[in-house]
């Protein structure tokens, strides 16, 4: 007679029958595990991601020539949040430029922000 061990679902602790390996009763339950186990960085990246879609939006719509100067002021009621950006980029004069996607920002002496495209950069 074989010594057969009772195996429960890590989810919902119900009796697991079939593959010696199985960890969950159903799709459902281990789709569930995991999507507990990811929760709080999925929700962190997700409201990064978010700030840094507005601020492409906002710098997008204060720069409809590709080049523009804005006051810091204004792109902070707008809901810039200087925080977040995707990259950087160091002009030959030494201006680092941060990015969200394809649009960039300089931080100036003056609370001016020069807003240059991505396709700007390299004329």
């Amino acid at each position: 007679m074989l010594n057969k061990q009772r195996r429960f679902c890590t989810t919902c602790k119900e009796e697991i029958h079939g593959r010696s390996d199985k960890r969950f009763c159903s799709d459902y339950c281990r789709a569930v595990h995991y999507n507990q186990v990811d929760t709080e960085v999925t929700l962190l990246m997700r409201r990064v991601n978010y700030q840094i879609r507005k601020n492409r939006r906002i710098l997008a719509r204060m720069n409809p020539k590709g080049k523009s100067k804005v006051a810091r002021v204004k792109l902070l009621e707008a809901g810039l949040n200087f925080q977040y950006h995707t990259h950087t980029c160091t002009t030959r004069s030494g201006q680092v430029f941060r990015f969200c996607y394809d649009q960039g920002y300089y931080e100036m002496r003056n609370n001016y922000v020069k807003i240059l495209a991505q396709n700007q950069l390299t004329e």
